[in-house]
């Protein structure tokens, strides 16, 4: 299959970005705006959507009507057919590593295989993983049955992570290398910032949290009175923004996000556009490279890695292949997203449960007929089946990764130094 056209491009922000939710607030003294960190798809797919609005139709926007626009850019829910939105996701310019040159090196949310470890068995056929609860299915039976321990014990426990927390940041090189045994794994980190990240820090060490106050504006146009309120806003260091992709528009519009300026977050701040590749080896874990390269006619265990939250479907965050088995799964908490869209209807989005981006799953695929249902179970499993994506995958809820492992050992099935 055609890999489709993908416009990878960096934000950066030229002053703090008020970043947050689009759930309202009333200000007041006692008022307090958290903040949130990364923004979410739906305030990304906003800036994205509005710059090529503009770029498009420029003074000529007005003009156009409602119907056009959504079949052309797409509307603040859904896509025109074919189209994907990545990120966003913290980023440096060479991700402060020297021989990278111009690449931009993107920062993943700790995926919950590398940061927890398995701790005591508990009588509920399941497993306490830094005090949260692991469950297993489909193991009865067969030789598998006998090695139930050792495989949950492997499966959310990596030797080389940070252990115990549910939060954190590491650069994608590290994800690589923790999903494919390949790559550059540094847990320790080049700098003390980095390990903090590694080890559970709420921000990347190139972003920082400021707070600043404000006032709400009455209707004349004045502070209006005991309407003080505080709010987050975070700083990018130089160099340093949000990267993203866009995939399956058309170069025109692609190429409005490598270019100029536009707007992010409240209050609409400056922002500027450029260009800014990944790495190679984070643009073949995107497209699936190694469970896709996996022998179509052998049993296939993979490791899947939400990057993004995603929407709560019954007990799981996205829907299986056919004849695909959950094996196991460690839940990250994830933010309840919801609240006002000023592009939408007036009742707004309502508020739905979140599985966090972090989450891990261990998901079995038997041994397929052909190579061409092997590829689309595979591609279906990751969200990179065009047909079976949902809406909310389009827009950027529920990206997520994966990549065979060995269930007996914990390790990348894929080679590399740690290759089984």
């Amino acid at each position: 299959m055609t890999a489709p056209r993908r416009a990878s491009f960096l934000v950066r922000p030229l002053d703090t970005a008020w970043l947050r939710d689009g759930k309202p607030f009333t200000a007041g003294e006692a008022s307090d705006d958290p903040g949130l960190f990364p923004p979410t798809p739906w305030t990304w797919q906003g800036m994205i959507r509005t710059r090529m609005l503009i770029g498009k139709y420029g003074k000529g926007l007005a003009a156009r009507s409602q119907a056009q626009i959504a079949a052309e850019i797409g509307s603040p829910g859904r896509l025109p057919s074919g189209w994907r939105f990545w990120g966003p996701f913290p980023a440096q310019r060479g991700g402060g590593l020297a021989d990278e040159g111009g690449i931009a090196q993107p920062w993943v949310p700790v995926p919950s295989f590398v940061a927890l470890q398995p701790q005591a068995e508990t009588s509920g056929g399941g497993w306490q993983i830094a005090g949260r609860s692991f469950s297993f299915e489909g193991l009865q039976g067969g030789a598998l049955s006998s090695s139930t321990p050792k495989l949950c014990r492997h499966l959310m426990g990596q030797r080389h992570g940070y252990k115990g927390s549910d939060k954190g940041w590491m650069r994608v090189d590290n994800l690589v290398f923790a999903l494919l045994g390949r790559g550059r794994w540094d847990p320790q980190g080049v700098s003390a910032g980095e390990k903090r990240a590694q080890g559970g820090a709420d921000l990347p060490p190139f972003v920082y949290e400021e707070r600043r106050p404000g006032v709400a504006i009455g209707e004349n146009g004045r502070a209006a009175d005991s309407m003080l309120y505080f709010a987050t806003h975070h700083r990018f260091v130089d160099g340093s923004g949000l990267w993203g992709a866009v995939e399956g528009a058309p170069a025109e519009l692609g190429g409005q996000l490598c270019k100029g300026s536009a707007a992010l977050g409240r209050k609409e701040r400056l922002i500027g556009l450029e260009a800014a590749e990944p790495s190679a080896e984070f643009s073949a874990l995107l497209a699936g490279s190694a469970a896709l390269a996996a022998p179509w006619d052998a049993d296939l265990h993979v490791r899947v890695v939400l990057l993004s939250p995603s929407p709560q479907l019954t007990s799981m965050p996205f829907a299986l292949p056919e004849g695909a088995t959950l094996m196991g799964a460690e839940r990250r908490a994830g933010p309840d997203l919801g609240g006002f869209d000023r592009y939408g209807a007036a009742a707004g989005r309502p508020s739905r449960a979140m599985f966090g981006a972090g989450s891990s799953f261990w998901v079995h695929l038997p041994a397929a007929n052909n190579e061409v249902d092997r590829a689309k179970a595979v591609r279906h499993l990751l969200g990179l089946e065009p047909d079976l994506r949902t809406d909310d995958e389009s827009l950027g809820f529920g990206q997520r990764v994966g990549a065979p492992f060995d269930p007996c050992t914990g390790e990348p099935a894929t080679g590399g130094p740690h290759g089984s």
